[in-house]
């Protein structure tokens, strides 16, 4: 009986799915501090990769959601990403979360989507916090290009899974 309401409740399923996506890209990056390898959270890119796969799978509005709540909630609750950080998390994930769920339906191939999400996400991250600290303080380019050096490997697993995992998971969820 429960299942038939999930089923036929799409609102409640979607918030639901929402959640867990949410509760994911907290505990992802948590679970990567524990390992002994070094800083795999600015490597793998846990948050990022949570809410382009989120919002290929539920839209627009999740990954706007999850953009805004998954870097603020992790900082707020773990302390990660820093205050210093947080600013550029967000912008990239709120991008990353938009682009994602809006190209999901326009380009039907997802291996171009992720690329293009990456692409296009990082370069209006770019943009904007360029801008930003034009603004505020002396533009500091190095930190934003040592950011996304750092998380090519985070990039790269999200080009060759997310699309996978898109496919899996949309066919489980209906």
């Amino acid at each position: 009986m429960k299942a038939l309401i999930l089923k036929e409740n799409s609102v409640i399923k979607k918030i639901l799915l929402t959640l867990l996506f949410l509760g994911i890209s907290l505990g992802l990056p948590q679970t990567l501090h524990f390992m002994p390898i070094g800083n795999l959270g600015r490597v793998l890119l846990p948050i990022n990769f949570s809410v382009i796969l989120a919002s290929m799978i539920l839209g627009v509005p999740t990954g706007l959601f999850l953009g805004i709540a998954s870097p603020l909630f992790s900082h707020l609750f773990f302390g990660m990403p820093t205050m210093m950080i947080l600013p550029i998390l967000m912008t990239e994930c709120i991008f990353f979360g938009v682009i994602s769920g809006y190209l999901k339906n326009k380009i039907p191939n997802k291996f171009v989507v992720v690329i293009l999400t990456l692409v296009l996400g990082l370069a209006m991250s770019f943009l904007v916090l360029f801008i930003g600290q034009i603004y505020f303080t002396n533009p500091n380019v190095m930190l934003l290009a040592g950011l996304v050096k750092s998380g090519v490997p985070g990039m790269v697993l999200q080009i060759l899974l997310i699309p996978i995992l898109v496919d899996k998971l949309n066919n489980y969820i209906k």
